[in-house]
């Protein structure tokens, strides 16, 4: 086979291609006002002002919205060669380049894909450029998106041309017109012909993306310098937000939790609840111990990924502990925030719990956020899922969940914004692998939460009166052991226990009132009667022994669980027995108690 012809050729794009990267990429309208924005915090802006103008019906002026900052500005070289040409290595070359990823300011820049700046297609097809650095003159440049692209389905006299073949004037002026601040530099966006509805009930989200779009002060991390803001303006008035921050939230969580995670899969970490505090920090792929002792096993996402299948041939956790997989994801840095909705003692109000339906789990990388992480609906960690579709008991609901997870472009070089500017790339699963780690970490969390709980749960639990004085100390006693265990299964079989004595105790109490007025039972009730006292009575001491024990230090977890296990079987016996007497009473014997 011979090759008849052959050559070269280079693509040539068509001019609605600024469309697909401006309309068809950025999502939403909020999106396109927030990539703007971010370019404004790259060029080290301290105040960025958005403008709606002649939104409101009455106007007769041409709708308008004005995105104007102080920053460096551009020059007319930077205007037409960077600017000017999507998809420009300009910013993604620095950051190749070490030090120069930051900013004069010491920022870590943002963008790098060299296609944030076509986020105006999506706000408005008409867009005038003021931009000034503070040693040059002013650059003036005018852009028609409607020579770009025509989105109507109907057939229309628009010309498809080539993005080479559409001229842009530009004019520079040698006394500035628009960038009049005390910086003498900035840049100013003019938008007309705007292409989305706009009103003011819609400034509301937007002011808490700004608000959102740089972290709160948190405890134990480095404060961030607040060097940063943006306002927005409706028709001249300044908006200011009416919505709660979350430094005022953060402080009503009952149970903190934060910690970091490195490469490797260490995890070191820091909990507290009111005046306890545990720190750890384990392998979370080889420390078998601390595996099991967390359940890490359980949770279903993480195993698939890190350590593979179940082999059904060995029984044990520690036997099916096998690491398939690293992490490719590089550390992070957390700090989450629970809140019990049960517990009437938070008080927490209307407003409160509105934000926490609202808010969920942030991701901030260099202290800038990604969106849109934390928005409501947006299930990233996939909670609400796994809560589906595995055990809700092993998940937090994300209404209980205030978080914030940091990440750099240094230590997380794999997890790259989506060219949509709505999440993160799956590189390699390295995303899955981010996912997977972050659960594993509230899994610690919620073990601890469970446990305070259990705690809690079981300092309200208070032994009805009994049929002595002597049950009531015992009973305290034991209680009070138990509560110096951090073990939930101990826990939650203690907690069993004492409903369902108490419940035991309380019904053997009013039906043998019962039988005594009762005449001519036989001997069925004196057995019954019999072994119930009988039974009580070895009940009596043998926790009375197991508490004096206890005080010696002579019990471990294991033989309390075997206690405990053995009580509930004493405790169906008296059940049985109290059957038999059941067609004696006058009033039907309730079971529910041991339900």
């Amino acid at each position: 086979m011979a090759i008849v012809d052959s050559g070269s050729t280079p693509f040539q794009a068509y001019a609605r291609l600024i469309s697909i990267l401006g309309d068809q990429l950025i999502s939403d309208k909020w999106v396109g006002v927030i990539e703007l924005v971010k370019n404004s915090y790259d060029a080290d802006a301290e105040v960025v002002k958005v403008k709606f103008l002649n939104f409101d019906q009455s106007s007769k002026e041409l709708a308008t919205i004005i995105i104007e900052d102080d920053g460096e500005g551009m020059t007319l070289d930077t205007v037409l060669d960077v600017w000017m040409k999507p998809a420009t290595p300009n910013k993604l070359n620095q950051k190749k380049t070490g030090d120069t990823r930051f900013t004069k300011k010491g920022r870590v820049m943002q963008g790098d894909k060299g296609v944030g700046r076509f986020a105006i297609y999506k706000l408005g097809d008409d867009v005038t450029l003021h931009t000034k650095t503070s040693s040059t003159s002013e650059v003036k440049l005018s852009l028609n998106f409607h020579h770009y692209a025509d989105d109507e389905m109907e057939e229309s006299d628009h010309e498809d041309k080539f993005l080479d073949e559409i001229l842009n004037d530009w004019e520079v002026h040698d006394e500035p017109e628009e960038i009049l601040n005390k910086k003498n530099q900035g840049t100013k966006i003019v938008i007309r012909d705007i292409r989305n509805t706009w009103k003011e009930n819609d400034l509301n989200k937007l002011l808490k993306a700004f608000y959102r779009m740089m972290p709160p002060v948190l405890p134990g991390s480095k404060e961030i310098l607040k060097d940063f803001e943006a306002s927005v303006y409706w028709n001249g008035e300044l908006r200011k937000p009416n919505f709660k921050s979350f430094d005022e939230i953060i402080k009503l969580a009952p149970f903190f939790f934060e910690g970091l995670i490195e490469e490797d899969g260490t995890i070191d970490f820091n909990y507290k609840h009111n005046k306890k505090e545990v720190s750890g920090s384990f392998n979370l792929f080889t420390d078998e111990e601390s595996i099991v002792k967390y359940n890490i096993w359980s949770l279903k996402f993480f195993r698939e990924i890190f350590l593979g299948k179940i082999d059904p041939s060995k029984k044990s956790t520690k036997d099916n502990l096998r690491v398939v997989h690293t992490p490719s994801s590089g550390k992070l840095l957390f700090f989450f925030y629970s809140f019990d909705w049960k517990n009437p003692v938070e008080g927490l109000k209307e407003d409160e719990k509105k934000f926490l339906q609202e808010n969920s789990v942030y991701l901030y990388r260099d202290n800038v956020r990604v969106f849109p992480y934390g928005e409501r609906g947006i299930d990233w960690l996939m909670l609400s899922k796994l809560r589906a579709e595995d055990k809700a008991g092993h998940y937090f609901s994300y209404n209980d969940l205030i978080g914030f997870v940091f990440i750099s472009q240094y230590d997380n070089p794999k997890l790259r914004d989506a060219a949509d500017r709505e999440g993160l790339m799956n590189i390699d699963g390295t995303y899955e692998d981010f996912v997977a780690l972050i659960q594993a970490a509230l899994k610690i969390m919620k073990d601890e939460v469970e446990i305070d709980k259990g705690k809690a749960e079981l300092s309200k639990q208070k032994a009805i009166k009994s049929l002595n004085e002597k049950y009531q100390q015992t009973f305290d006693d034991l209680n009070k052991k138990l509560s110096q265990y951090d073990d939930k299964e101990l826990l939650d079989r203690s907690k069993k226990f004492f409903l369902a004595t108490n419940s035991l105790i309380t019904k053997v109490r009013d039906d043998l009132k019962i039988t005594q007025e009762l005449a001519g039972t036989g001997m069925a009730v004196e057995k019954a009667t019999h072994d119930t006292m009988s039974l009580l009575k070895r009940l009596r001491e043998n926790t009375e022994d197991f508490v004096a024990k206890f005080d010696k230090g002579e019990i471990n977890p294991q033989e309390l669980r075997e206690f405990l296990i053995e009580l509930e079987e004493n405790l169906q016996f008296l059940y049985q027995e109290l059957q038999v007497l059941q067609p004696l009473f006058s009033r039907p014997l309730k079971t529910h108690f041991l339900s």
